[in-house]
């Protein structure tokens, strides 16, 4: 067991935001996947492919491979696939709008508020329950009027939010003292396992992917990897709360794709808005932080 790391919330907001960035890319590769797929197909691939590089990451650091309490690594699984599962279903089967799929599931963050004290005895500032309730209001700006042919998508959205925000707080709790390769790889070994049986069905009867379908699953696996460890080593270093705010900057990278790549039409005015405020957040969080660390530096030695 590894000692808990100094708490670095500028670092783990940088690393959460460029995990957003992998996170948006690979639900667009999800969006674009045949209709014949099945999400389960997706998770499968993106399981095998991050065991492969959490094993390599752990070789590269000389790591061994030390996940934690095995209850805790369980838990925090069975969330992370369910929500997984959840967002990939809305965007896929269910044909919800990958960018407000994006914002529901992002109200990760206000369960993640309303849990964390009970699961973690942490207690959020009051300026980050304002950036906070200023993401939210972005979000709901962003989202506007859906259609009744989407409910199902959204209703899925949103529970990925409240199952990812379960996940996060077990993420949290176990990556302030272990590996975050050695969680990442038993979180994708377990994703891979469960979604194993729908793959094997789906080989039997279907046959094996075409070039183009294993790219994209390729790509899913890739970019799901690198958020994953990127955003577990976030979790190392802020707390849930606060470093959840920084995954709300997915929505905008959503946003950007799905416009540029996948041709949806340009958000409104109420979603540049609520684009706009979701980002704020981040950085009006940022400010009690710079004046934390500066007051640390002036009494620890040079870096």
């Amino acid at each position: 067991m590894s000692p808990a790391p100094l708490d670095d919330p500028r670092r783990a907001y940088a690393l959460i935001v460029l995990s957003s960035a992998f996170f948006a890319g690979m639900f667009a590769c999800v969006q674009a996947l045949p209709a014949h797929i099945s999400s389960p197909e997706g998770l499968f691939v993106r399981g095998v492919i991050g065991v492969g590089g959490a094993w390599l990451t752990l070789r590269a650091t000389r790591q061994r491979f030390q996940p934690g309490p095995l209850r805790l690594n369980l838990v925090r699984s069975c969330c992370g696939v369910a929500a997984v599962l959840c967002h990939y279903v809305a965007v896929h089967e269910a044909g919800a709008e990958l960018a407000l799929a994006s914002l529901l599931s992002q109200s990760a963050p206000l369960w993640i508020l309303l849990l964390s004290g009970v699961v973690l005895g942490e207690r959020a500032e009051p300026r980050t329950r304002w950036a906070l309730l200023m993401g939210l209001v972005g979000t709901a700006l962003a989202l506007g009027p859906s259609g009744a042919g989407e409910r199902l998508g959204l209703s899925l959205a949103l529970a990925s939010g409240a199952l990812s925000a379960l996940a996060l707080l077990y993420v949290r709790k176990l990556a302030s003292t272990e590996s975050p390769a050695s969680m990442v790889l038993f979180f994708m070994g377990f994703a891979a396992l469960v979604c194993a049986p729908w793959v094997i069905v789906r080989l039997w009867t279907r046959g094996l992917w075409s070039w183009r379908e294993l790219g994209l699953l390729a790509a899913i696996g890739v970019l799901g990897t690198g958020g994953q460890l990127l955003m577990t080593q976030a979790y190392r270093h802020g707390t849930a709360a606060t470093v959840s705010i920084g995954g709300l900057s997915q929505v905008a990278f959503v946003a950007l794709l799905s416009f540029v790549w996948l041709g949806s039409e340009a958000p409104s005015w109420g979603a540049s808005l609520g684009g706009v405020l979701v980002l704020a957040a981040g950085i009006f969080a940022l400010q009690p932080w710079r004046r934390v660390l500066s007051g640390a530096r002036a009494v620890t030695p040079a870096d």
